[in-house]
């Protein structure tokens, strides 16, 4: 299983939880942390363009440009999402050295696309995203559109626990081996990791498909060490 520590991309910053006492403990510099995670034996990164949603290109241009250091700066992998609605998105993230682009509406209100994106990039080098909340209806959904995304050619999804609000929770292990049981998908689990027990449960999921697990928020308060999660892993 990968471990894939987060990178969350506001301003050209990284984003830390509003807590004085983590703001004294990590930078907001992107390209220090992604390295701090590179000499901790980390395999991949996870970056996320929090300034897409709001469309302000004097941000997201930041943003690039945090990627593109990253990328200079570290010999690993780097997986990116966030802002991606077009091709062109796509290929330049690609162009730039990531290493696999995560689609979210893009992916799922376009299907019809897919078959030419996977042809065009590569299966590897694209997963989808999915938002799960709660419910037995939601989860019956995931499944289906994951269903159809595994027909279409993609390997890789990333699945996010959310509230009603579209708030990020805290991981659901049960909905976890349900997807990876059924959708046929590598499965990236995403979500408000709380502290190591929970990356023991999605470890012992790992025969059902379960690539990896995205963890952002214990890091950056402390619940988790890096080097623990990684030994876990």
């Amino acid at each position: 299983m990968i471990i894939f520590p987060a990178i969350n991309l506001q301003h050209g910053q990284l984003m830390l939880p509003e807590n004085s006492d983590v703001q004294s403990n990590y930078s907001n510099d992107p390209i220090k942390v992604a390295e701090m995670f590179v000499e901790e034996g980390a395999e991949w990164l996870h970056v996320v363009n929090l300034d897409s949603t709001y469309k302000n290109e004097t941000n997201i241009a930041k943003n690039t440009a945090a990627i593109q250091s990253i990328l200079d700066n570290v010999d690993i992998p780097v997986q990116v999402t966030g802002g991606v609605r077009t091709l062109t998105d796509i290929g330049h993230l690609l162009d730039m050295g990531v290493s696999r682009v995560v689609l979210g509406k893009m992916a799922l209100e376009r299907s019809r696309q897919i078959p030419n994106i996977l042809g065009r990039f590569g299966a590897e080098q694209i997963a989808v995203r999915f938002n799960i909340e709660d419910g037995q209806a939601t989860i019956k959904t995931n499944i289906e559109q994951g269903e159809k995304m595994h027909a279409l050619g993609v390997k890789y999804a990333v699945y996010t626990n959310v509230k009603h609000d579209g708030t990020i929770t805290n991981i659901n292990i049960e909905t976890s081996k349900t997807l990876g049981e059924n959708v046929g998908l590598r499965i990236i689990i995403s979500g408000k990791c709380a502290n190591l027990n929970d990356i023991r449960q999605i470890k012992a999921l790992e025969s059902y498909n379960i690539e990896g697990l995205i963890i952002d928020w214990a890091l950056y308060t402390n619940k988790v060490k890096l080097s623990d999660a990684l030994k876990i892993a």
